[in-house]
């Protein structure tokens, strides 16, 4: 999301590893959740529980009130919240 504001037609990591890259002979693959979602049941048996003991603690950003969800949307693109961003309606 950092480069969403124009960032993708101007990358700041990538390029400058690509050589390294290149002379190992190295291979980059992207990966998507939806790619192992048929193991998503394995992975709610064994990630729940860390999650319940508090093993894994994740940041989450509430905004309350539905008329506030354009500036909950773009504080996205702005930095302002931490975590996953719900709007309370």
């Amino acid at each position: 999301m950092s480069q969403y504001d124009g960032g993708l037609d101007k990358p700041d990591m990538g390029p400058r590893f690509l050589q390294h890259m290149l002379f190992k002979r190295a291979t980059i693959q992207g990966i998507l959740a939806r790619d192992s979602k048929h193991r998503m049941d394995e992975m709610l048996s064994i990630v729940g529980p860390w999650v319940r003991n508090q093993e894994i603690v994740f940041e989450e950003t509430f905004v309350d009130g539905f008329e506030k969800l354009p500036s909950a949307l773009n504080s996205l693109f702005e930095g302002k919240s931490v975590g996953k961003l719900m709007v309370r309606v």
